[in-house]
């Protein structure tokens, strides 16, 4: 037991990336499914626009008709659960997942696009990026990984901040024409009570985002996107 913790004191992930070894394969199908619901879920404020998400007056001929989706119990999952579900998926099976081009195009650049840092537990984070790059530059032949880790965080720096800015704006918009529509016709939450729940779901996420950045900033991060007006 002495050994075992002295293993993991120093580098802990390092240790348990050795470890998951034999779990591989379960992690690497478990991540590949997601590629049906994250890149569904991780879209830009300019495509919930376009798709004019949580409009209930968009497609009048079908007002009445009940919202439904295929992945239903999905469109309220919360998103940083599901990026800390890949972010340590991957650094735990990255020999074979860094292998797989379009998994690691829409779910593990996104992931690190798109945060700063991911939350351990209650105010305890990590920031991805630092980490990715200590774990990867001690493998042999991963230069070209931590290059592009340093282009992801760069990315993030530069961008994240902005995107995250138009979801909160795209949704305080949403939901107040959705909480005027369903208080003025009640009879309207019955069939569209999934835009609610949905609804209240990308705001969780996107406040949690904000909570969990503003006090864990990248150094060319803008903190004037931090601040809501």
């Amino acid at each position: 037991m002495l050994q075992l913790i002295q293993d993991y004191k120093n580098n802990p992930l390092k240790k348990l990336v050795e470890d998951f070894s034999v779990h591989q394969r379960s992690i690497h199908q478990a991540l590949i499914s997601m590629m049906q619901v994250y890149p569904q879920r991780n879209l830009t404020a300019d495509d919930w626009r376009t798709g004019s998400l949580f409009s209930i007056i968009s497609t009048q001929t079908i007002m009445l008709n009940p919202a439904i989706t295929e992945k239903m119990p999905c469109e309220y999952l919360a998103m940083d659960r599901m990026e800390k579900w890949i972010y340590f998926g991957y650094l735990l099976c990255h020999g074979s997942l860094l292998s797989n081009a379009e998994a690691t195009q829409n779910l593990w650049k996104p992931v690190l696009q798109g945060n700063f840092c991911i939350s351990l537990f209650r105010d305890e984070i990590i920031m991805i990026h630092r980490m990715t790059e200590e774990i990867f530059s001690g493998l042999k032949g991963y230069n070209k990984k931590v290059a592009e880790v340093r282009e992801c965080r760069d990315y993030a720096a530069q961008h994240a901040s902005q995107n995250h800015d138009e979801k909160r704006k795209f949704l305080r918009s949403a939901m107040k024409e959705l909480t005027y529509l369903i208080t003025d016709q009640p009879g309207l939450l019955g069939p569209k009570t999934l835009f609610v729940f949905m609804s209240l779901a990308y705001a969780r996420d996107e406040v949690l985002w904000l909570v969990r950045h503003t006090g864990n900033l990248l150094k060319k991060a803008n903190p004037e996107d931090f601040v809501d007006r």
